[in-house]
């Protein structure tokens, strides 16, 4: 009972602290409005809003932003980055498809690789492969594109060799 009564009380705090944080939000938008104006009035106050419309607009406008989840994962994704990261020697004689799970697990994404060959002619060139054929084995000199939401996922990506001798933290990554 003492479970159920607890939880009760936490649901109904949360629902308080809710109602607070959108009456405070109404408020502060009923003042901007009050005291800026309506910018398409030259700046005089057109529009009557009081506070019960604000929170009545404040309400909808959360009950149908929540709904769509996609948006969250796109603005998360929409703050990362790309870098350009050498390739650890852990990854050597790896397959593409094996390094993008070790990747994914190190919570970057393998998006293209950076391989040096050579031509018929003997010339050294570099070629880009975006996302290659899974036969595609990484070798010494490979650079990876890696997109992270920040450097610090970039340096996990390229310390991986590191990190697999620390035994604790190869086994919560893998």
């Amino acid at each position: 009972m003492g479970v159920v009564k607890s939880s009760r009380t936490i649901r109904i705090t949360r629902l308080a602290s809710k109602f607070i944080a959108v009456w405070f939000t109404a408020a502060g938008l009923v003042h901007l409005v009050e005291n800026s104006g309506d910018f398409f009035c030259n700046y005089c106050n057109a529009q009557e809003l009081d506070i019960f419309n604000a929170v009545y607009y404040m309400i909808v406008t959360m009950t149908t932003t929540q709904g769509w989840s996609w948006r969250d994962l796109y603005h998360r994704g929409a703050g990362m980055e790309m870098y350009l990261e050498e390739m650890s020697p852990s990854f050597y004689g790896k397959t593409y498809t094996e390094s993008a799970l070790i990747c994914f697990k190190l919570r970057v994404m393998l998006l293209a690789v950076d391989m040096r060959q050579t031509d018929e002619h003997g010339h050294m060139r570099s070629i880009v492969d975006v996302v290659p054929c899974d036969e595609c084995v990484i070798v010494r000199g490979c650079r990876a594109f890696v997109v992270g939401i920040s450097s610090e996922d970039a340096s996990r990506f390229a310390c991986f060799a590191f990190l697999k001798k620390q035994r604790s933290i190869i086994d919560v990554v893998l």
